[in-house]
């Protein structure tokens, strides 16, 4: 009987890890790569999906290969991340149209503001207001939209596309 096993990946702030477990829920194989972060502006926190998307890719690999599993033996992945950094792609080509605001970047703390004094509940740390940053202030983006062709979502929506 052929063994089945499950992956964990977890894109983080940090790096990228993917874990193979085994049917008992052992860890058979694991990988780790780190990810940059670049700060354009003060509060400002990005990191670059391609270099995301390549961890994800290497660690995967890399995970399997170290466990006594073959890519068609793994039954299930699951994904955990970052939940409120964003990304915006195009669903045609799935490339990524701007830099992946982070979690912890505040740029939108004014427009939360001004929401609040609306009667919204919504902090810098959500993914909305990133969302419609990206939407206002990024060319590509626009024009995306434009087509019908913009995607946002968090890293495990983009990785997942991908």
């Amino acid at each position: 009987m052929m063994s089945r096993f499950v992956m964990g990946i977890d894109a983080g702030t940090t790096g990228v890890r993917a874990v193979v477990f085994d049917e008992t829920g052992k860890m058979v194989g694991t990988a780790y790569r780190e990810i940059a972060s670049h700060y354009p502006q003060p509060q400002w926190m990005e990191q670059d999906p391609w270099q995301v998307w390549s961890a994800t890719r290497e660690v995967i690999g890399e995970s399997i290969a170290s466990a006594p599993a073959r890519p068609s033996d793994i039954a299930a992945v699951g994904i955990t991340n970052q939940r409120s950094s964003i990304v915006a792609w195009d669903a045609k080509s799935g490339k990524p149209l701007s830099s992946m605001i982070i979690w912890q970047d505040t740029r939108t703390a004014d427009r939360c503001l001004e929401l609040q004094a609306q009667g919204l509940y919504i902090t810098p740390m959500m993914a909305a207001s990133k969302a419609e940053w990206i939407v206002k202030n990024v060319a590509e983006a626009r024009e995306a939209r434009a087509r019908g062709t913009l995607r946002l979502g968090t890293p495990n929506a983009f990785l997942a596309g991908c």
